[in-house]
């Protein structure tokens, strides 16, 4: 879609992006992981959690679930004049990951 959509709108100064976030760390995933670690029986300390977390599903690169400030960064990136030639791009943003550990 990006590709398309910076095709049809070439020579008009607009550039097309799009950001494919991974797991960013909202309210709603620390409260589901809260209750998975209760229910495990692990730590309540969110750095014990998210250890536990990469053994048990995730595989995460950079080693740490992805924030909003991850996301806000590449956006503003591709808002700003210094990504003037990036076009039709999609731009992963999820520390490396894209498949649960198992």
């Amino acid at each position: 879609m990006t590709a398309s959509l910076c095709q049809a709108l070439a020579g008009s100064g607009v550039t097309v992006n799009a950001i494919a976030a991974g797991l960013i760390r909202t309210p709603e995933v620390e409260k589901w992981f809260y209750s998975e670690a209760e229910a495990r029986g692990w730590s309540d300390r969110w750095d014990e959690i998210e250890a536990n977390i990469f053994k048990s599903y995730l595989s995460i690169p950079v080693g740490h679930i992805g924030t909003a400030d991850d996301v806000d960064r590449v956006a503003v990136f591709l808002a700003s004049p210094r990504a003037e030639f990036v076009n039709g791009a999609v731009v992963r943003v999820d520390g490396g990951s894209h498949t649960w550990a198992g």
